[in-house]
């Protein structure tokens, strides 16, 4: 799920672009590293397309999904405020506390740092009948986060490292 789109830019970055835009691309690189691993893949939008938050909970709950997961990108009114965080919500199952857990590891190998697992009781979190997660990969209002959201590397860096855990998690099964 590549959180916002559409008339819902989400966050606005120090460098002028948008929320909407860094989800969208991390969304469409974690669905190829899995889809190449063999996994079959569901995106909520596959363009700059508003879709409301029931209706992503609902795409994932028709499907029967394993797992969902929801990217998204931080601000703060500090610019200082910096790292990634992993929410679930705050009736998660065990099974959503892992992989929550198995996507945090993983990305704490990048050069963004971990805020740790949070809860929240987000709609999508909420709504989803799967183990479900929402990922914010940093702070577009931390100048420093922003340049590095911005830049295809890292937002490969970042997909790679949140399909290793989802890989991690599934391979439970």
């Amino acid at each position: 799920d590549a959180g916002h789109g559409g008339q819902d830019p989400g966050a606005a970055s120090y460098y002028g672009f948008y929320e909407k835009t860094v989800n969208l691309a991390v969304a469409a690189e974690i669905a190829e590293y899995l889809r190449d691993r063999g996994h079959k893949v569901i995106m909520t939008r596959n363009a700059d397309v508003f879709i409301e938050l029931e209706r992503r909970a609902e795409i994932a709950n028709m499907a029967n999904a394993d797992v969902f997961i929801s990217i998204h990108a931080d601000s703060a009114a500090r610019s200082s405020a910096n790292g990634f965080s992993i929410y679930v919500s705050r009736s998660a199952s065990a099974e959503a506390e892992k992989l929550a857990q198995a996507i945090d590891d993983r990305m704490t190998r990048t050069s963004i740092t971990s805020n740790g697992i949070k809860e929240a009781n987000f709609k999508v979190l909420v709504k989803t009948q799967c183990p479900a997660v929402l990922i914010e990969l940093g702070y577009l209002s931390n100048y420093w986060e922003a340049k590095k959201l911005k830049n295809v590397e890292m937002q490969r860096k970042l997909a790679k490292a949140i399909a290793d855990g989802i890989c991690k998690y599934l391979a439970k099964y």
